[in-house]
């Protein structure tokens, strides 16, 4: 006799995981025409950001699986976005930079991301954007990680 499985009240690993889907469509949306993904853009923007920084800190910076990160950086650089150059401190690292052609390239993603950045804003309110920080907060603990 097969045994029925319940999963109790609303899961909340499903509701943040329909979230984030949902969050990612509603921005990869927004760079339409800009040829990018989430990830590219969200690479480019903390680049930016960060000026020159070596792979560590813009893989701690962006927290995106190792995985994605390689991959992403290394189509970021197959593109010409970003330049990658030895680290005379230490030779296992590159310091990466923006090169002119992803200078140019965040230009015309900085339009669209503040759009889309001030419309959630608005579609939450600041209160329920507080809440979000709150909750990363809790789960960046590193005794729960």
């Amino acid at each position: 006799m097969e045994r029925e499985i319940r999963i109790p009240g609303p899961c909340v690993n499903f509701k943040v995981a329909v979230l984030f889907r949902l969050m990612a469509e509603r921005y990869q949306k927004a760079y339409t025409g800009l040829g990018l993904t989430n990830e590219q853009v969200r690479m480019l923007l903390n680049l930016k950001g960060a000026g020159s920084i070596n792979q560590r800190g813009l893989a701690e910076r962006l927290e995106l699986e190792k995985s994605t990160f390689s991959r992403t950086l290394k189509g970021m650089i197959k593109k010409g976005f970003i330049s990658a150059k030895g680290n005379p401190e230490d030779g296992r690292q590159f310091i990466l930079s923006l090169t002119q052609k992803g200078e140019n390239k965040v230009g015309k993603i900085y339009p669209a991301w503040k759009t889309i950045h001030e419309e959630t804003h608005a579609l939450f309110g600041q209160a329920s954007i507080n809440e979000l920080d709150r909750m990363l907060r809790i789960l960046k603990q590193p005794d729960l990680l």
